[in-house]
């Protein structure tokens, strides 16, 4: 699970890229998500910075978490068992009995309204 492997399902071969592959976009979303402003004692404020524009990073925070939710695998389009840790899972699942996944446990895809 944590390094990926090849996965048979539905009699075709497909492939598990691993948690790395899986979690980087989620992390990166994040890291944008909670490190584009700075906190101060009077309030929220951001950096002024010479040659450059600041920017709002909402499409790269929906994008990656977007791409960690169709790298999961979800219900959302229907299971999506094509190189996705879902299909991994559905494929080994007698290995990994205590995993949760469906829809009490799912991630879904987000928008830039964070709905």
């Amino acid at each position: 699970m944590r390094d990926g492997n090849t996965y048979d399902y539905s009699g075709k071969t497909y492939r598990y890229g691993g948690l790395k592959e899986l979690l980087v976009p989620y992390i990166y979303s994040e890291y944008i998500k909670k490190s584009h402003r700075n906190v101060a004692k009077l309030g929220v404020n951001q950096p002024k910075v010479e040659n450059s524009t600041v920017v709002d990073p909402i499409h790269d925070i929906v994008s990656n978490y977007n791409e960690f939710v169709r790298l999961l695998g979800t219900s959302y389009f229907g299971y999506n068992a094509v190189d996705t840790f879902y299909g991994f899972y559905w494929a080994n699942r007698t290995d990994y009995a205590d995993l949760c996944f469906d829809e009490q446990c799912e991630l879904l895809p987000i928008n830039s309204f964070g709905i």
